[in-house]
């Protein structure tokens, strides 16, 4: 997890939706209206040590942007029997159970890890939890209604680029901010803007 929360601001260069033909663009790919717009994500730990993470998608520059900000849980592989549903799950979660299993390569439940500041393996799956979603305009913020869970699933991450799976679709207010099955590569952001690693906290 130091890959994820101490490297800053990572900037979403390339994105696709794999064996799924005319899938809609993410929500903040629609919302994004100029060609050099950045977009991206930044995890980090809370003053509360709750691991977090910020979305970041400008519409039109700097001073017109959406942030989606919501906590993030990991969750590992155990040696339960592989039968039903985990109970730390809910049921929307589960019904891709057996996609996730797939992706790990083993038949095994899923169960929440609340203590992850430990060296960990990809591909790894977390749930992220979504609290609240901002629509920022010259310097005003307005809240926009969020709800739900996803998980995440980590298929690669260093200091400089990581791979995701949305392996479920992540919903709100006004669309669907990613389809299931998306597939996003990141890099840090002082690598791809030449300036100093952005800070959204």
């Amino acid at each position: 997890t130091e890959s994820l929360l101490a490297s800053g601001f990572f900037c979403t260069l390339y994105w696709y939706t794999p064996n799924m033909e005319n899938a809609p663009e993410p929500l903040w790919e629609q919302l994004s209206l100029k060609l050099d717009n950045v977009k991206g994500q930044q995890y980090y730990e809370r003053n509360d040590f709750q691991e977090a993470v910020i979305n970041y998608s400008e519409i039109w520059g700097p001073n017109f942007y959406i942030t989606a900000e919501g906590t993030f849980t990991p969750t590992v592989a155990n040696a339960d029997d592989g039968s039903g549903a985990n109970n730390n799950v809910n049921s929307s979660q589960s019904i891709n159970r057996g996609w996730i299993q797939r992706l790990l390569g083993a038949q095994q439940q899923s169960s929440l890890v609340q203590n992850s500041r430990t060296l960990r393996t990809c591909p790894d799956v977390f749930r992220v939890d979504a609290t609240k979603v901002t629509l920022h305009l010259l310097g005003f913020a307005f809240q926009l209604p969020i709800r739900g869970s996803s998980n995440l699933v980590i298929l690669y991450a260093d200091p400089r680029i990581r791979i995701f799976v949305s392996p479920m679709e992540s919903k709100s207010a006004v669309g669907n901010w990613e389809e299931a099955g998306l597939v996003v590569v990141q890099v840090r952001s002082d690598l791809v803007l030449g300036d100093p690693v952005m800070d959204l906290r």
